[in-house]
């Protein structure tokens, strides 16, 4: 007998298999699933057996799964665990009666007559239901939730049983059971642990619980009658929220903008507004949950229990409406509410409002089960909305601004996509899918047209774009996972919808890689997420193997296969026509005809070409297969191997010390980990081009990217070949330019015309071409014409820092380019004009006494043109500035002939105030070109020591206005409005007789490493104070603010530096001290990332600063690059890492020296994307005869960005660097050294 009832059971599985997924399909299910938990209950132990067998058969993985979160089986479970609770109750045990009926069945328990064996099946039932309850909160948590929150609000209002004690045992397993569960979920988040876990949030059921409580109350208290009323009132509720939320969003963006431009640095931080801005959101988002939980339950409420309204209903849930069919007003009524609850939340698409819409949705599919389709059809559309209103995964990349070209207008810092409101949608959507393809055709068809409206076949397609913003990577792959799994699968039937998804799955996924991206902007759990989400799609990428040699079989013909290809070919030819070169491109062509001219007009016509010429000629449907299935493989090889990259890349962010309480298990990581080990250690040379072409067909943006990302020589010279065959295909990329104009020995003379149509390109880049045989450059009239244009459409502000490179390009200026340049840049901006006269006067000596004769021939008619050029008005500015400067300069010459002490001090101070009573108005210095000049505080002024020369330092009152502003100064009608919020003490040090050409490149470099940091948001410091040359041997250097020098510290307090932030900053578990032990790291890394780039020396303790926040900061830059004490030996580390400043983080293995490696090796990979425009910079200096370079300056600097290393390779080798600086005996000595000759403390 037991034989055959389970063998009747395995043909009653195989039945319920093949019928269609349907309502009444699973009302059998369900009634099945109830009798066999039942049966899980008897007194007799085979029965209980058998009923665990079929139990277990019926809900695995290959038959009806689903059933782990239907909501009539769950409310089951927890009635079973209920009852059986009741029977151990002491006064029930001795009862007559033995039996007792399940809630909604027609089954009874009967009890054990012992309480042993009571207490042995309540036990066993328990585990069962926990193991029922964790695959349910793996497969579907939010469903899961609004089952049991639903479950207790029947409870409450009396429609389900209690035990005598009043407490329903079924619901406190399921509580205790989920509070453990999302424990368990947070710790693992925290400690980086390697089993995956489905993280729940117990509060979050208590707070949607109320929620719902609060809802269902207001319903109770409305008639019938009153629901359209209350409909329309809790709509303008909802909307009113709406409005108000973006009326206080516009003024905050108005606020910030408003005060952005009355500082020329960042926006000002007013933590008050945020707060009230943050508290004034929260409130608008609450009120409009409030609304939306209140339309749920009216929703819920609103129930007609006649047959004809639920055929209706499921009828209109998929748009077909019988003839003759009458529209209840009922029906309209729930139209309308499943409209709003549905498509009111994508107007405001926050994080709150979406998890609690989501909730409402699940609310209302369990709530009103025949009214499922109806809603899920809605949701899918209010997906398509959120596709052309551009939110979430979908939103516009909108330009970022350039670190090279710094706007004052603009802040540089990350500007991440709001994705979670998307991230809480398409969990929901991943749910769905699970259910669907175990419950409804209908809706599979409808999940499956909508992920074709949701992903394209074109990349760039403006109708499905999706952001390409690395804070968006996770919701990508996740949303392209889910796409992939369905493909796999067998749930799509129809063979060309299928094979089009998949094409348009890998090149979704190329897109991706289409753009250079940046460092990650997620939170470390968020990243870590990520990955592990790259992973999984990467191990079922590479499953596709199996897939493209089998899928194109499955096309139901190759006529209907081409006419599905061919209209999306005609989508693509209305988006794009031709190429922006005006051929059409491969991956157009691709779209009609498989790989046909994949390379156009390439020379020798590639593998590739060929093997598309044969398909296009044989019309043999097999060999069209196999081609089809070859061509796939190959993406699928290409897609594997950026997928890797970009893991090790995400990785290396992730864990850039290679921790192993943070790496990922194996089973997570196996699969990628073979294919990195092997796979791609086996690839050769030839397939390494073959990747360059077939990225190219792709996409000519996908190579480019590909060029800069992959280090492969190989596989550059062939992006490098195809580029200079085909530039009209990548003129509308910047970064192209540099691959088109790179010269080699094998290289053809390529048509340089093109480079004047070319995509506007960076200021560094376009100097570049000012120096163009340093690097290895096309040089002619072209390029020099293009670079010339580029640079006079920089704004001014960015174009300043770049003055010495500019005047230094003159040097080179064969045709005349740059010299016209720079005289037609001097008539757009006055500050720039002042700068060029500046640095023009310094460079045409060698040093302060040796005059440099052929620059001198070029740069003084230069300056001279400059002057004679000025306008009236222009002029006058001019003789202010500078007759303002060149006094303040002189003070050094007047003093110096005193003698040092209280003489040559009251002869500056005397000086000083002479210059102090008549500053001019509009002047400023000529370190600060944004602030004008206020005032001149003539006590300030202080002789530095030293005997043979005289600098001073002074002080003054300064406003911050802009340099657009102080471009103003010139209008003699223009008026200064004081504004004492912006106005702050300058200080700044005057000096005759030294070179500061050397710190003025140091510390340009220097701030284009706090650009790059700060636009990539990582932690890091730097104050990079101005310094300017106006004269040979003379310059204007500000002063480091409120800090003291680590020699001053030592002298005054005879204390090393972990005393000195005890004794300021208090005990180390203070708040104050842990602030300044934070600025101490981001300083820290900072100034050791730029000690290391540039070989920075001379590292005693007089050069090294304390500011009063404590950060460290490095001064005097006299020795760089291949520059160091005692002739040259290079004595010092890479890094200044002594005792006393590991000291202030800990120790070597403390978290906060951890977190100092971690920054060291983060800001490193950030600056490495941008070693050309470093090498630029240096290049341009190289014939100033500085003493730092000694001609292998170039080189060095480029080796130490490591440019054929990969990401990890790099983070492993400065990792190595920051291990071998840390207690560096050379350091020690040569502090020891400073002490013995200069007296300097240590």
């Amino acid at each position: 007998m037991t034989a055959l009832g389970r063998k009747r059971f395995e043909i009653y599985v195989n039945e319920m298999k093949k019928m269609q997924k349907s309502p009444e399909r699973n009302k059998n299910l369900e009634a099945q699933c109830q009798f066999f938990m039942v049966k899980r209950t008897h007194v007799r132990a085979e029965v209980r057996e058998e009923a665990k067998l079929y139990l277990y058969s019926l809900l695995s993985k290959n038959a009806f799964p689903h059933l782990f979160c239907n909501s009539v089986v769950i409310e089951t479970l927890m009635n079973i665990i209920n009852i059986l609770s009741y029977s151990l109750n002491e006064d029930n045990l001795h009862k007559v009666t033995a039996h007792h009926r399940v809630p909604n069945t027609n089954y009874t328990i009967q009890f054990a007559d012992t309480h042993e064996k009571r207490l042995e099946l309540f036990n066993a039932f328990v585990d069962f239901g926990r193991t029922f309850i964790e695959q349910a909160l793996m497969m579907s948590p939010t469903l899961l939730k609004s089952c049991i929150q639903q479950y207790m609000l029947k409870l409450e209002q009396g429609r389900k049983i209690s035990n005598a004690a009043g407490q329903h045992k079924g619901l406190h397993v399921m509580w205790e059971y989920l509070s453990t569960y999302s424990k368990a979920a947070d710790a693992n988040a925290t400690t980086g642990g390697n089993k995956l876990y489905y993280r729940t949030d117990f509060a979050d059921y208590m707070v949607s619980l109320g929620e719902r409580c609060s809802a269902v109350g207001f319903v109770e208290g409305l008639d019938r009658s009153d629901y359209r009323t209350a409909i329309t009132q809790v709509k303008g509720q909802m909307e009113t929220a709406i409005y108000n939320r973006l009326s206080s969003l516009n003024k905050y963006k108005s606020l910030q903008q408003r005060r952005r431009r009355m500082s020329t640095v960042a926006p000002i931080s007013d933590k008050g507004i945020v707060l009230d801005f943050e508290e004034r959101i929260a409130i608008f988002d609450s009120d409009f949950r409030n609304g939306l939980f209140k339309l749920t339950a009216m929703l819920i409420h609103n129930v007609d229990d006649s047959e004809e309204n639920e055929h209706e209903l499921r009828f209109t849930a998929i748009g077909a409406i019988p003839n003759g069919t009458s529209i209840q007003k009922e029906n309209a009524l729930d139209r309308d509410m499943v409209h709003a609850m549905t498509w009111l939340p994508i107007k405001m698409f926050t994080t709150s409002v979406m998890e609690g819409a989501v909730d409402c949705w699940c609310w209302a599919i369990i709530g009103r089960p025949e009214l499922e389709l109806l809603i899920v059809e809605e949701i899918y559309k209010v997906w398509e909305k959120i596709i052309s209103d551009r939110h979430g995964l979908y939103s516009i990349d909108k330009p970022e601004p350039s670190p090279l070209a710094p706007s004052e207008k603009e802040e540089l810092k990350p500007k991440p996509p709001s994705v979670n409101p998307h991230r809480i949608f398409l969990k929901f959507i991943e749910e769905r899918v699970f259910l669907c393809m175990h419950k409804a055709d209908i809706e599979m068809e409808m999940l499956v047209d909508l992920l074709h409206k949701s992903l394209s076949l074109i990349l760039e397609n403006p109708k499905a774009p999706m952001t390409k913003h690395i804070g968006a990577v996770g919701l990508r792959f996740r949303f392209l996972y889910l796409a992939l799994y369905l493909v796999q699968s067998d749930y799509i039937s129809d063979g060309v919808s299928k094979f089009l998804l998949r094409e348009k799955i890998y090149h979704t996924a190329f897109d991706y890689f289409t753009v250079h991206h940046h460092c990650p902007t997620q939170t470390h759990n968020e990243l870590r997420s990520d990955i592990r989400t790259l992973i999984r799609f990467f191990s079922l990428v590479h499953g596709e193997k199996k897939f493209c040699n089998d899928s194109p079989a499955t096309i139901d013909s190759s006529n209907s296969m081409q006419n599905g290809l061919s209209n999306e070919a005609t989508d693509a030819a209305s988006l794009y026509g031709t190429t922006r070169g005006g051929a059409t491109t491969g991956w157009i062509n691709a779209l009609a005809g498989s790989t046909a001219g994949a390379v156009q007009g390439v020379s020798g016509q590639s593998t590739l070409s060929r093997k598309s010429g044969t398909s296009a000629k044989n019309t043999d449907k097999s060999n069209d297969v196999r081609i089809l299935s070859r061509d796939l493989l190959k993406k699928r090889n290409l897609l594997l191997t950026l997928l890797a990259y970009e893991i090790e890349r995400l990785e290396t962010f992730h864990n850039p010390l290679g921790r192993t309480e943070l790496q990922f298990d194996q089973d997570t990581q196996s699969t990628y980990t073979n294919w990195k080990l092997y796979d791609m250690n086996g690839i050769t040379n030839k397939a390494w081009q073959e990747y360059g072409r077939l990225a190219w067909f792709i996409s000519p943006d996908l190579a480019i990217s590909l060029y800069f990302t992959i280090p492969k020589e190989s596989l550059r010279l062939e992006i490098q070949r195809l580029v200079k065959s085909y530039p009209l295909q990548v003129r509308h990329i910047p970064e192209a330019l540099s691959i088109f104009t790179l010269t080699s020995d094998n290289d053809r003379q390529c048509e340089t015309t093109h480079i004047l149509t070319w995509a506007s390109i960076n200021p560094v880049a376009a100097l570049s071409y000012f120096a163009s045989a340093r690097l290895n450059q096309v040089a002619n009239s072209y390029t020099i014409q293009f670079a010339s244009r580029m640079l006079y459409t920089t704004k001014s502000e960015a174009l300043i820092l770049y003055i010495p490179q500019l005047v230094q390009a003159v040097r080179y200026d064969e045709m005349g380019f740059v010299r016209r340049l720079i005289l037609a840049l001097s008539k757009k901006s006055n500050l720039l004009a002042h700068q060029l006269i500046w640095n023009i006067r310094t460079n045409t000596y060698k040093n302060e006494d040796t005059p440099d004769n052929e620059m001198q021939a070029k740069l003084e008619p230069i300056a001279r043109q400059i002057e004679i050029d000025f306008t009236y008005d222009a002029r006058n500015f001019y003789e202010r500035v500078f007759t303002f400067s060149d006094r303040l300069t002189k003070v050094s010459d007047t003093i110096k002939s005193y003698p040092k002490g209280n003489s040559r001090k009251e002869a500056c101070l005397q000086e000083l105030r002479s210059i102090g009573s008549e500053v001019p108005p509009g002047v400023y210095l000529p370190s600060n070109p944004e602030a004008t000049v206020i005032s001149l505080i003539p006590e300030s002024g202080a002789p530095m020591q030293s005997a043979a020369k005289a600098p001073y330092r002074a002080t003054f009152r300064v406003q911050t206005v802009g340099i657009e502003q102080v471009e103003h100064c010139a209008d003699p009608d223009y008026e200064l409005m004081q504004d004492f919020s912006n106005q702050y003490s300058q200080m700044a040090i005057f000096k005759v007789g030294d070179d500061v050409r050397q710190d003025i490149l140091a510390l340009q470099l220097m701030r284009l490493f706090q650009n790059i940091f700060e636009q990539e948001g990582l932690e890091l410091y730097l104050y990079t104070y101005r310094v300017i040359a106006t004269s040979p041997g003379c310059g204007v250097i500000e002063c480091v603010p409120n800090s003291r020098s680590r020699e001053d510290i030592g002298r005054n307090t005879e204390v090393g530096l972990f005393e000195y932030f005890r004794h300021v900053y208090g005990k180390e578990d203070s708040i104050k001290f842990q602030k300044a032990r934070r600025n101490f790291v981001m300083s820290m890394a900072a100034y050791s990332i730029a000690l290391f780039m540039l070989q920075i020396k001379d590292r005693h303790n007089g050069n090294i600063m304390i500011d009063d926040e404590g950060h460290i900061i490095h001064i005097d830059f006299g020795f760089m690059f291949e520059s160091s004490p005692g002739g040259n030996m290079r004595f010092e580390p890479d890094i200044k890492l002594t005792a006393e400043m590991i000291l202030i983080m800990g120790d070597l293995t403390a978290p906060a020296f951890q977190w100092f490696k971690e920054l060291c090796i983060k800001g490193y990979l950030a600056l490495r994307p941008y070693r050309h425009h470093f090498v630029t910079l240096v290049a341009l200096m190289l014939d100033t005869g500085l003493p730092c370079f000694r001609g292998h300056t170039l080189e060095q600097l480029n080796a130490r960005l490591k440019p054929d290393s990969s990401e990890a390779e790099a983070a492993r080798y400065m990792h190595e660097v920051i291990n071998r600086c840390a207690h560096s005996l050379r350091t020690r000595l040569y502090d020891y050294i400073q002490y013995q000759q200069n007296s300097i403390p240590y």
